[in-house]
């Protein structure tokens, strides 16, 4: 499952000792698209009707992230705001690709694996039954 390889715990010192946590790369960026196609898979055959999205892009290593790119999988990420109460967006999330910094990349892998758990939570909790138990009394 992709939503739990997610990474939210970046620090300016991240950034400032130029570790691989302190700079956004075509892994980062692949490990959100997949963790945005994961979702939308999971929910859609769970019955939760998500817009369309455009194609995402996939990331190479010697890529330049284009600015368009990135705001697709920005739009992509917002789509999941309000499919389950509580689990919002925090007040990091980058409003563009242009203010994308270490917080903005901490606040939408954190609210993608949000979403995730709640995701398994929900399913965890569904009741099923077959002819053998309906109608039984315990």
């Amino acid at each position: 499952m992709q939503i739990f390889d997610l990474i939210f715990d970046r620090t300016a010192g991240d950034v400032s000792r130029g570790t691989d946590k302190g700079f956004y790369r075509h892994g980062d960026l692949n490990r959100v698209r997949a963790a945005v196609l994961d979702l939308r898979e999971r929910l859609s055959a769970a019955g939760y009707l998500l817009p369309p999205v455009s194609p995402l892009t996939e990331w190479h290593e010697n890529d330049v992230p284009r600015r368009s790119g990135i705001e697709e999988l920005l739009r992509a990420v917002r789509l999941f705001d309000g499919i389950f109460a509580g689990v919002r967006p925090s007040s990091g999330f980058p409003a563009s690709a242009d203010s994308l910094d270490w917080r903005g990349a901490n606040a939408v892998e954190e609210f993608l694996y949000r979403l995730g758990r709640t995701e398994e939570a929900v399913e965890d909790g569904w009741a099923y039954c077959g002819e053998v138990n309906a109608g039984e009394v315990y």
